[in-house]
């Protein structure tokens, strides 16, 4: 089974699960409930393989979910001005490149501006 495969479906169980379970109690234990979930997959992914670490796809796409699920609401807050279907866009496009940035820049050692506004839909 590919690792993208395997990485996606960890994604929707534990991250999914994760918050769920424990987003009875508030929505603050939610998303410590899913940081858990997604750490879970993380680990699960390393212990079937180790050195997936080293996959920058698997690198990437932790940084970035771990960028939309720190950073959204605060992009979300100071972007108040814009309608909300738009803010909502630029908000998770804004915060996954938050963390995916630093990485992006220390393996291909350039970085596109444009790519902010690209990835929003």
């Amino acid at each position: 089974m590919d690792t993208w495969i395997l990485r996606l479906f960890l994604f929707l169980i534990c991250g999914a699960s994760g918050y769920f379970l424990a987003n009875g109690s508030s929505p603050q234990m939610g998303l410590w409930g899913f940081f858990g979930g997604l750490l879970l997959s993380a680990l699960t992914l390393l212990f079937y393989n180790p050195f997936t670490l080293y996959n920058l796809g698997f690198q990437l796409s932790y940084a970035a979910v771990l960028g939309m699920v720190a950073f959204n609401p605060w992009f979300l807050d100071k972007l108040k001005f814009l309608p909300k279907i738009l803010r909502e866009e630029v908000a998770v496009s804004f915060s996954a490149q938050m963390f995916v940035f630093p990485m992006v820049l220390v393996y291909f050692h350039k970085i596109v501006l444009i790519s902010f506004l690209a990835n929003i839909p």
